[in-house]
């Protein structure tokens, strides 16, 4: 399959490819990863999600298509409902940051493939620069500094680690690597910008450092994940998330076995 931009997100291009998205769904909940796959559930639209939407669109420089795709955002005189004017203000803070307008340059939403961990991958670049050896993920976050207890740690992490966008940055720096024929990984990035008021924002680095750790983790999951994806072994359903709740029959429970 030939993969660009418009069939990116495809149920065909999900089938052939893996994606980091893709593979984080399989560590949540492995029914769900699988009906997503087979274009039987795409996630439940939320508000969070349309903040992102917004961003990167404005990003890619698609900000007129998407206020034209989602009416519902806008009022008659193309301003933003106030329960969605924190996208203007995200957009604007952006805007007026150097050092975010810094890191932001570059091709928007790139596509790259290769082969890695016995299956082929599809990442898409927000903003690809590798005439400055970076490239950059934009996020929009509700706090620069959240923490979230790791119950595998044992200890608190940042938002960072607990969305695992630090595998997601070593596995777009490897999959970039291979696609281009480098040697060398560039140097990843994240643009953060928050929802609060007003919106908060920083540029993170230091991804490479841990990379090969990441990468690591990922190629001992693989088996397992391309058993299940492939039919090959049975997948397992969390029994708590958005999908397996929409389609779980009620359970007799002991109300001490809730913890």
């Amino acid at each position: 399959m030939k993969l660009s931009k418009d069939n990116y997100f495809s149920t065909e291009a999900n089938k052939e490819f893996m994606s980091v998205s893709q593979f984080k769904s399989f560590l949540s909940c492995e029914l769900a990863a699988l009906a997503q796959i087979n274009g039987e559930y795409d996630g439940f639209s939320s508000d969070s999600m349309l903040f992102g939407r917004a961003v990167h669109a404005w990003n890619e420089g698609s900000l007129k298509e998407f206020k034209q795709n989602n009416p519902e955002l806008y009022k008659k005189d193309g301003t933003l409902y106030a329960k969605y004017a924190g996208i203007q203000d995200c957009i604007e803070t952006l805007e007026s940051d150097e050092v975010c307008m810094m890191a932001l340059e570059g091709e928007k939403e790139v596509v790259f493939t290769a082969e890695m961990f016995g299956t082929p991958w599809k990442i898409m670049i927000d903003s690809y620069n590798p005439d400055y050896g970076m490239f950059t993920d934009l996020k929009v976050m509700k706090s620069l500094h959240d923490k979230f207890w790791s119950s595998e740690n044992g200890y608190y992490v940042n938002f960072v680690e607990h969305y695992g966008y630090d595998m997601q940055m070593a596995v777009y720096s490897e999959v970039e690597r291979i696609a281009s024929g480098r040697e060398e990984r560039l140097e990843p990035h994240i643009v953060v910008v928050t929802k609060e008021s007003p919106p908060d924002k920083a540029v993170l680095k230091g991804f490479l450092d841990r990379a090969d750790i990441m990468l690591a983790q990922v190629a001992i999951e693989m088996p397992h994940i391309l058993a299940v994806k492939s039919g090959e072994a049975e997948p397992v359903g969390c029994g708590k998330c958005e999908y397996c709740r929409s389609v779980k029959k009620a359970q007799i429970i002991d109300y001490r076995e809730l913890i």
